[in-house]
C-alpha cells in the first residue's frame, strides 16, 4: 500500500466536503464591500444625487449663477471599480440636470460622468465635470 495514494473517489468527496469552504471564502470580497459601503448596487442614485447637489448647487454657486431653483434626476449609476492610474473608487454616472436662473432662462442638459468616492460613505463629482457644468452654468446665468 502506498502511503500518499488517495482513490479518486475519496478525492471527489473531500472536494465536495471543501466546497462550501471554497465558496465561502471566494465570497468575501463582496462581503467586505458590503459590510464597507452597505450597498449591494454600489453608491447609488441616492448618494450620486448628494453628490451632485453638494458639488454643483451649493449655497454658494447658487449665489455665484443667480440660481432660482435647480432639480437634478440620476438616470444610472454603474457599479464602482477602482481606477488604476489614481486607485480612487470610481463609478459612472447618468444623470440630467435642469436649472432655473433668475434671469428667467432655464438651462437642461443631460451628463455621462464619474464619482468618486472619498473618505466615508461620501462620493463626489471629478473635478473636470464639475468645471465643465460650471462653465455651462456660467455662460447661462450671464446671458441675457
Amino acid at each position: 500500500m502506498r502511503p500518499f495514494f488517495i482513490s479518486y473517489r475519496k478525492l471527489f468527496i473531500i472536494g465536495i466536503l471543501f466546497f462550501p469552504l471554497f465558496m465561502i471564502l471566494g465570497g468575501c470580497d463582496q462581503a467586505v464591500y458590503l459590510w464597507q459601503y452597505g450597498s449591494v448596487t454600489g453608491p447609488g442614485k441616492k448618494n450620486a444625487r448628494t453628490a451632485f447637489e453638494q458639488d454643483l448647487f451649493n449655497p454658494e454657486n447658487t449665489k455665484k449663477f443667480n440660481i432660482v431653483g435647480h432639480q437634478v434626476v440620476v438616470n444610472y449609476v454603474d457599479m464602482p471599480s477602482i481606477n488604476p492610474w489614481t486607485s480612487q473608487e470610481e463609478a459612472e454616472v447618468h444623470v440630467t440636470i435642469q436649472v432655473k436662473f433668475k434671469n428667467g432662462r432655464v438651462f437642461q442638459q443631460s451628463y455621462d460622468g464619474t464619482i468618486i468616492h472619498t473618505h466615508g460613505k461620501e462620493w463626489h463629482l471629478s473635478p473636470m465635470l464639475v468645471k465643465a457644468i460650471d462653465t455651462q452654468l456660467s455662460a447661462v446665468s450671464r446671458s441675457s
